[in-house]
C-alpha cells in the first residue's frame, strides 16, 4: 500500500512540477529579456516601461504561493476546466514561477561583461545580433543554474498543491503521515522529496558544467549534454501525453459514481458499500479529500458526482457563499463532536486564561461553541445561529481563552491548550474516541447528521438512488455500530 502511495505522489508531483518549470522557464526568459533589454543602462532603454514591468514582477514575487492557489482558481477553471487536481495545479505553479525565473533571468544576463557587449557593437552587430548570438549563449551556465533552483522550488510548490487536490508526495507527507499519523509513510515521502531535489539539483549543476566554456573542457561533453536534454525532453512530452487518471473533469459514465468523502469514517463506509453497490451493478469510485472546501468545489466543476463529507448546516453555510446548487440528499450517520484533552480529566478543571481550541470553519466553530455553551462553560448570542463565534460569547465565567485552528490540525494542537473540541474524523485518525476519551460529547439527537450531497440532475438517476439505498441499508448500519463501536451512530 505504501509503495503504491509513492508510486502514484511521485507522478502526480512530476506531473505538476515538469510541465509548470518549461512553461514557466519560457515566459520568465522572455520577461528577464525584456527587463535587461529596456533596462536604463539597455540596448533599447525605456525606463517607464522597465519600471512598470519590474513592478508587475515584483508584486508576482511577494505573493504567497498557497494565495496565489486561491487567486487563480478561475483562470484554472478557464484554462484546464477544473480547480482542483494535478492538472489545475500546473496553473498557479507557472504563475507563481514566472516572476522568479525572470529576477534570475535578468541578474544572469546583466552579469555578462560589458566589454563583451561592447566589443560585439563594435563589430557591428545589431541589437538582436548582440540578444541571441551573445548575451544570451554567455549566460547559458547561469540560466541552466536559475532553471535548477527553480525546479527545486516548484518541487517544495507542489506540496501546497495538496489544498486543491493536486496530489504529490507533499500532500502525502501532510495527509497520511502527519494527519493520519502513519509516520513511514511520512519517512518515505521525505526521503523520495529529497532523492529527487537531489537528482535535479546533480543533473542541472552537471549541465551548467558542460555549458560553461571556462570550465568545460571533457571530451564528448557536448555530446552528453545532447542526450540527457533529449531525456529530458522526452521525459518532459511523456509526462504531457501521458496525464495522470482524474486530473481533469470528465463526463459520468454509465454505471460508475465517482464519490468525494473525507477519510475517517466516510471513506470507510464507503468501502464497505463498494462491494453492495457492485452487485447492483454500479461501480464505486471514491476520492478522498482531507478538507471541507475542496469536495463541493469538485462536485460543483463535475469532477465527482456526489459527495459524502458534511452535514446540512455546513451545505447551507457553504453555500451562502458560493451558490453551487448542491442539495442535500440521504442522512447515513452522526459523528459526535466532542472536548477533549491531554491536559485535564474534567471540565471542572477549567479556569482562568484556559485555552479551549475550536475548528476555524465557520460552522463547526459555531457547532463547537454550542457543544461548549450545552456543557454550561458559556453562554452564546441567541442571534448568532450556527455560524456564531468567539465574538458572539455573552457569558464567560471561567474567563476562557478560544483559539481557532484548523480542523485538521487540532489533534496536534492537545499538548498545547487546555482543551479541544474536534471533529470525530479526525479524533478517529488521532486514535480519539469520543465514547471513551471526550469530556463532553455531543448526544445522538444532534442535526448535524452526515449526508450525502449531489447535483439537482442525479438526485433521481439510478445509480444515484441505488446508492441511497445501500447507504440506508441493514448491512451498512451493522458495519457503523460494530466498527466504531458508538462513536459513530446511524443516522437512519
Amino acid at each position: 500500500m505504501t509503495a503504491h502511495l509513492l508510486v502514484e505522489g511521485l507522478l502526480q508531483t512530476l506531473w505538476m512540477v515538469a510541465p509548470s518549470a518549461v512553461l514557466a522557464q519560457g515566459l520568465g526568459v522572455l520577461l528577464g529579456v525584456l527587463l535587461v533589454y529596456w533596462h536604463p543602462q539597455g540596448m533599447g532603454a525605456r525606463p517607464v516601461v522597465h519600471r512598470v514591468i519590474g513592478t508587475i514582477v515584483n508584486v508576482g514575487r511577494s505573493l504567497p504561493f498557497v494565495i496565489l492557489l486561491v487567486l487563480v482558481i478561475p483562470i484554472s477553471r478557464l484554462l484546464t476546466g477544473t480547480s482542483i487536481g494535478a492538472t489545475a495545479a500546473i496553473v498557479p505553479l507557472t504563475i507563481g514561477a514566472v516572476p522568479f525565473v525572470a529576477r534570475l533571468v535578468e541578474s544572469a544576463l546583466l552579469e555578462v561583461p560589458r566589454g563583451v557587449i561592447d566589443a560585439t557593437r563594435a563589430f557591428g552587430a545589431s541589437r538582436a545580433q548582440v540578444l541571441w548570438r551573445v548575451l544570451l549563449p554567455e549566460a547559458r551556465p547561469a540560466l541552466v543554474r536559475g532553471f535548477t533552483v527553480m525546479v527545486v522550488s516548484l518541487i517544495g510548490y507542489s506540496a501546497m498543491a495538496g489544498a486543491i487536490g493536486g496530489g504529490g508526495l507533499g500532500d502525502l507527507a501532510i495527509r497520511y503521515g502527519y494527519q493520519r499519523f502513519e509516520a513511514d509513510i511520512l519517512v518515505a515521502t521525505v526521503i523520495a522529496l529529497v532523492a529527487l531535489v537531489q537528482l535535479s539539483q546533480g543533473f542541472g549543476d552537471r549541465v551548467a558544467q558542460l555549458l560553461d566554456h571556462r570550465t568545460s573542457h571533457a571530451p564528448g561533453g557536448g555530446r552528453r549534454l545532447a542526450i540527457a536534454g533529449g531525456v529530458v525532453v522526452l521525459a518532459v512530452v511523456g509526462l504531457i501525453v501521458w496525464a495522470p487518471p482524474g486530473a481533469t473533469a470528465t463526463r459520468r459514465a454509465p454505471g460508475v459514481l465517482r464519490i468525494g468523502a473525507s477519510p475517517v469514517p466516510h471513506a470507510e463506509i464507503l468501502e464497505f458499500a463498494r462491494p453492495l453497490l457492485a452487485r447492483r451493478g454500479v461501480e464505486l469510485q471514491i476520492r478522498v479529500f482531507d478538507d471541507y472546501v475542496q469536495p463541493n468545489l469538485a462536485l460543483g466543476d463535475g469532477s465527482i458526482d456526489v459527495n459524502y463529507f458534511q452535514t446540512v448546516p455546513y451545505l447551507d453555510q457553504f453555500q451562502r457563499s458560493r451558490p453551487l446548487g448542491i442539495v442535500a440528499s440521504t442522512k447515513v450517520h452522526v459523528e459526535p463532536m466532542a472536548v477533549y484533552s491531554a491536559r485535564i480529566r474534567s471540565l471542572d478543571k477549567l479556569g482562568s486564561g484556559d485555552i479551549v481550541a475550536i475548528p476555524n470553519e465557520p460552522s463547526n466553530s459555531g457547532r463547537a461553541l454550542r457543544l461548549l455553551e450545552k456543557a454550561g462553560l458559556v453562554r452564546l448570542d441567541p442571534a448568532a445561529g450556527i455560524t456564531a463565534t468567539p465574538r458572539d460569547v455573552r457569558s464567560n465565567p471561567r474567563g476562557l481563552v478560544f483559539r481557532e485552528i484548523d480542523a485538521a490540525q487540532l489533534p496536534r494542537a492537545l499538548p498545547d491548550v487546555a482543551a479541544a473540541v474536534l471533529n470525530a474524523n479526525y479524533a478517529f485518525e488521532a486514535h480519539l474516541s469520543p465514547t471513551k476519551d471526550g469530556l463532553f460529547v455531543e448526544d445522538k439527537d444532534s442535526p448535524y447528521a452526515n449526508v450525502l450531497a449531489v447535483l439537482p440532475g442525479l438526485l433521481h438517476d439510478p445509480d444515484f438512488v441505488a446508492l441511497q439505498e445501500v447507504m440506508n441499508s441493514p448491512e451498512i448500519r451493522g458495519f457503523i455500530l460494530q466498527r466504531y463501536g458508538g462513536s459513530v451512530v446511524p443516522a437512519f
